[in-house]
């Protein structure tokens, strides 16, 4: 197993830089991971919790055939649309609760050489991935780690730590070729400036409010200084082992 310490990088604020609490892009060392599986221009791939799409067409444009599944209806269909505008006819998507599908049925009896997500991950999903893989099939995926968002002092129940996530994993069969950790925390000259940015704002501030969040930053802020993690991620790849 290749395994990287954290990976933390913390930045004075730039209002220049346009960051978001809520910033769900593939990271670079993703897709590097994903760029380097050998054949999958030959794969097919499923893309579990797909939201619009994202993943999924980065993955359709290397693979075979991808099959992207949501429980959202409506970012199924931007997904698809999104599909159309570009002309990608090696994807599909399907709406579908990702814990309680399995994901081989969505290939109609073809070997699944690749289970990817992207910040959508739990121990139903690793073992529905595992079940769904063809033996040496790889599993990637970026998690959320338990400190994105520590300051708020409320830990997501989809957040891990890499001791876990490894535990996980070879419980179930699989062999860790990558476990990495990346942070990137924004720091602010003061309370002012930081609600200023509007980096936590909208829906996801009125979220935060509600469950207890924000009144936990603000107290950060008093305590450790005014800084966010915004970003704390696991990045896995795994390989099947096994012959079933």
């Amino acid at each position: 197993m290749t395994y990287v310490p954290f990976q933390r990088r913390e930045f004075e604020y730039d209002p220049q830089v346009g960051w978001s609490a809520a910033e769900h892009d593939l990271s670079s060392t993703f897709t590097v991971l994903i760029d380097g599986i050998v054949g999958l221009e030959n794969f097919t791939a499923i893309d579990v919790g797909c939201g619009r799409g994202r993943l999924a067409l980065h993955l359709a444009a290397r693979a075979a055939r991808v099959v992207g599944i949501d429980w959202d209806p409506s970012q199924i269909d931007l997904a698809r649309t999104r599909a159309e505008e570009l002309h990608c006819t090696r994807v599909g998507f399907v709406c579908a609760d990702a814990e309680q599908i399995e994901y081989r049925d969505l290939v109609a009896g073809s070997p699944v050489h690749l289970v990817a997500a992207n910040l959508c991950m739990s121990s139903a999903i690793m073992a529905r991935a595992y079940r769904a893989l063809a033996p040496v099939g790889v599993f990637l995926f970026e998690a959320f780690h338990r400190s994105q968002w520590q300051e708020t002092g409320i830990l997501s129940r989809f957040a891990w730590n890499e001791e876990d996530m490894a535990a996980c994993l070879r419980e179930l069969g699989f062999r860790i070729e990558y476990l990495g950790v990346e942070q990137d925390a924004v720091r602010f000259r003061g309370k002012e400036e930081f609600l200023q940015s509007g980096l936590v704002s909208g829906q996801l501030r009125e979220k935060w409010e509600r469950d207890g969040r924000w009144a936990g930053l603000l107290d950060s802020f008093q305590r450790e200084g005014c800084r966010l993690t915004v970003r704390g991620h696991l990045i896995v790849k795994a390989i099947k082992e096994g012959q079933t």
